[in-house]
């Protein structure tokens, strides 16, 4: 029963995109009308034209050069933009988003962006070191809690860590390529979380054995050993978490380390999730 379910759950991983991806409207050129009794799921992306609502959209409104008019009783669910153009909105239409108008219309409030300027100096400097700080606080408690399950991981992830990098690079890229959109109908949010969460968690899980691995090796080199038994991998997965982060704020390739250290985390926990479906 637990291979049929885990088997189940990497499939649906894989072909959700596929199956649910809402494509929305995509025209360069031409004016788009969505009507009354019209629905579209997934984004409207326009380059020269107008686009009108008088329905329900489940996304956003993107306009290069044009004008997004708003009708009464429509419906939109995330963000209207508009460059060179005015997003007209008439009395009971409904933007759950922003409304954003370039150049920005006298009545646009100007909004802070929601990541603060000081996290992105230096290379996004600060923001790499609160990104690794998370992955290694998730490393050091996965250690923790999950010894028996955690060695069994590292000695599966020992042999198969070369398969894992273009594993994972290619299939984490097409995950994130087909993501589904949030407007997917009618659970498209909680999808869209469940996602994301998805993913994340296999990139934590894989980081806690690629900061073991690390920390490992380091200790061999500099011949030490842990010698408290009970901390060993907490110990050891800190020391490699803590090496990893001092590379990834080495400036300028930085942020190339964590690409290929996320990918390389994916691969490792696909692999083993893989293995253990088809082992039990």
């Amino acid at each position: 029963m637990k291979k049929i379910l885990l088997l189940v759950f990497v499939l649906l991983l894989i072909l959700t995109p596929t199956v649910v991806f809402a494509r929305g409207i995509v025209r360069d050129k031409g004016d788009v009308v969505v009507e009354p009794d019209e629905t579209v799921r997934g984004n409207i992306k326009v380059g020269v034209g107008n686009v009108t609502v008088f329905g329900k959209v489940f996304g956003n409104i993107s306009v290069l050069r044009g004008d997004i008019i708003l009708k009464n009783k429509s419906y939109v669910s995330g963000n209207v933009v508009t460059l060179g153009g005015k997003i007209i909105e008439e009395e009971g239409a409904v933007v759950k988003g922003r409304k954003i108008e370039f150049p920005p219309g006298n009545n646009v409030p100007y909004k802070k962006p929601r990541i603060p300027a000081f996290l992105l100096k230096n290379d996004g400097f600060v923001l790499k070191i609160i990104i690794i700080l998370i992955l290694l606080i998730f490393s050091v408690i996965f250690a923790g809690l999950f010894k028996e399950g955690f060695n069994s991981f590292v000695n599966f992830s020992r042999k198969n860590l070369i398969l894992s990098l273009p594993l994972g690079t290619i299939i984490l890229t097409l995950l994130l390529y087909f993501m589904p959109e949030r407007a997917i109908f009618p659970f498209g949010r909680a999808l869209f979380l469940l996602y994301n969460v998805t993913i994340y968690f296999l990139i934590l899980m894989g980081m806690s054995i690629l900061s073991y691995l690390v920390g490992e090796k380091v200790l061999k080199l500099l011949h030490q050993e842990v010698k408290n038994v009970n901390l060993k991998e907490i110990i050891t997965t800190l020391i490699g978490g803590l090496i990893i982060l001092l590379l990834i704020l080495i400036p300028k390739i930085g942020i190339y380390l964590l690409s290929v250290t996320a990918s390389l985390s994916f691969g490792v926990s696909l692999c083993y999730l893989t293995y253990k479906v088809f082992k039990s």
